[in-house]
């Protein structure tokens, strides 16, 4: 199996969901648009929501030049199973349709 990243970006305060979920619409479209079959998700915190999109390590140099995530963090190959990861206690994980909307 091959190694993975997650590229994270970070927003905070009340109208931090909002926030977020509209910069996943354009990370979505960036995929789109550039043909990439990665999938953001959305993780919402008390007082924060980061956007996530897992890829492969061979990506990692040019999607982040492209991208700026504020946050880098390589994984460990049992979680790059599924873009879908696990969400911390406390928070939680949630995948985005199409249109930038969390599916529950």
């Amino acid at each position: 199996m091959s190694s993975h990243s997650r590229l994270s970006w970070d927003f905070f305060g009340p109208a931090s969901e909002g926030t977020a979920r509209h910069f996943a619409r354009h990370l979505e479209g960036f995929m789109t648009q550039h043909k990439l079959p990665f999938r953001a998700t959305l993780e919402l915190h008390q007082g924060a929501t980061s956007v996530h999109l897992v890829v492969p390590e061979a990506e990692v140099t040019r999607l982040a030049a492209a991208l700026r995530p504020r946050r880098l963090e390589a994984l460990p190959s049992q979680e790059t199973a599924s873009s879908e990861l696990a969400a911390d206690e406390g928070s939680a994980a949630v995948p985005l349709d199409s249109n930038g909307v969390g599916k529950v």
